[in-house]
């Protein structure tokens, strides 16, 4: 799964704050689990005297050693009457499991941690989770991609806009009165075929 990155073990230490170690190379401590993966690879690079860049991301694993994700998930009230920053108020008080709600101020949301055998799995979690116990999850359409053309980053980063994309045209197709099996169907047909590995 990995593919030849180094494992990094990450938990919740306290209320707000991860610990990501790397064996052999140390220990960070963040406020934003998804900086976790970068303040190794910036030990990395320091430890080896190379530049950061040359440094490839370590792959997050919970305490269990399974794959973990990071990622913020952003509550948008485009085409909705949700306004109103209470309608939030339950999910802040008791967030999905491995996410916090988000301290940005300008857009509500929720700073996620969950395991996942890739980040579209893990962000489609919350999001299912989000619907089925406040009715809300038709809104978190925003993983904080400001330039959705750019194609840049790892794997997992690339992954998660794919998952941003993805998350918007749900909801826009929902607006529309389209259901996901008019989204299943364009996309069988406009996707090419998987190449072989």
């Amino acid at each position: 799964m990995n593919g030849g990155r180094p494992v990094a073990t990450i938990v919740e230490v306290e209320d707000g704050l991860w610990q990501a170690s790397l064996p052999g190379i140390g220990t960070v401590t963040v406020d934003d689990p998804r900086m976790a993966a970068w303040q190794l690879q910036e030990l990395v690079a320091e430890q080896r005297v190379i530049n950061v860049l040359d440094v490839s991301p370590p792959v997050l694993a919970g305490a269990d050693g399974e794959p973990v994700f990071a990622f913020l998930l952003q509550f948008t009230a485009c085409g909705s009457d949700r306004d109103d920053l209470d309608v939030y108020a339950e999910v802040k008080a008791h967030p999905p499991s491995g996410c916090r709600w988000s301290p940005e101020p300008h857009r509500p949301g929720l700073l996620c941690l969950r395991p996942g055998s890739s980040p579209l799995d893990a962000i489609a979690g919350v999001v299912s989770e989000v619907r089925d116990r406040y009715g809300l999850g038709t809104e978190l359409t925003d993983l904080g991609f400001d330039r959705l053309w750019e194609w840049f980053g790892d794997h997992e980063r690339r992954t998660e806009l794919v998952a941003h994309l993805l998350l918007m045209a749900a909801h826009r197709a929902g607006l529309l009165g389209l259901d996901s099996d008019d989204l299943v169907k364009f996309l069988r047909e406009v996707m090419p075929p998987r190449s072989p590995a």
